[in-house]
């Protein structure tokens, strides 16, 4: 007997669970989906993870093309795979037809980011990339400042102003920020030998001299900044 099947709704884990037999649809509304899918389409909206029987764990998304929840296991393996409607809306406890407006999140949008970009916005997430960049977007409604995002990791020989440049994002503007090479030999160890010396000192000063550029860069917006011996001394 199937009776009430439908219904038998129970929370465990932080899942919601359906029925026991083979059609049992597992869904958890906190799933990182990101970990299966780094991206959907921009007609697909996420609404957590979901698993149906014993199969494989798949992305809960709601196709406005196909009009209804599909499971996306992985893009170019093989097509989103329609889900029977009224279970998944029994689990979400959403309304027949399309979710209404409460229920639905914001339209997904395909960027390009730097690789130094992601990196950064995935260990502001703990992880998690799409954490990291609501976190940068609550700071920034917040008021806490400009958003800074440091670009990658090349960057410019000055000989003739003794420093090195490197590239930030700030508010979506890309400027450069100067580090001194008295800076670099006094605190991450150039030697001015050769090429490589400097390689090394951007390397090995990576985290603190992002740390300073996010102090300071936000009074010097209008301005040229050049990080120097006394800006890293409040690190010690």
């Amino acid at each position: 007997m199937k009776t009430g099947a439908l219904a038998a709704l129970t929370e465990r884990n932080g899942n919601t669970d359906m029925s026991s037999n083979r059609d049992r649809i597992t869904i958890d509304r906190e799933g990182d989906w990101q970990k299966i899918v780094h991206i959907l389409q921009p007609y697909q909206t996420p609404y957590g993870t979901i698993r149906v029987g014993d199969g494989p764990e798949g992305v809960l998304a709601f196709d406005k093309q196909l009009n209804g929840f599909v499971q996306i296991l992985s893009h170019g393996t093989r097509p989103p795979t329609a889900l029977n409607q009224r279970k998944v809306r029994a689990v979400l406890k959403l309304p027949e037809g399309r979710p209404r407006k409460g229920y639905e999140v914001r339209e997904l949008v395909s960027v390009r980011l730097e690789p130094a970009i992601i990196e950064y916005l995935t260990e502001l997430g703990e992880g998690n990339l799409a954490a990291g960049i609501m976190k940068v977007a609550t700071e920034h409604r917040d008021g806490k400042g400009p958003v800074i995002l440091f670009q990658n990791t090349s960057y410019r020989v000055l000989q003739d102003t003794k420093t090195v440049a490197f590239q930030v994002m700030v508010d979506g503007q890309v400027r450069e920020v100067e580090v001194s090479f008295e800076a670099l030999a006094e605190r991450f160890g150039y030697k001015g030998e050769n090429p490589n010396d400097i390689r090394r000192a951007m390397v090995a000063g990576r985290e603190e001299i992002q740390e300073v550029t996010r102090r300071l860069l936000p009074s010097h917006l209008n301005t040229r900044l050049v990080l120097g011996v006394d800006d890293f001394e409040d690190l010690e």
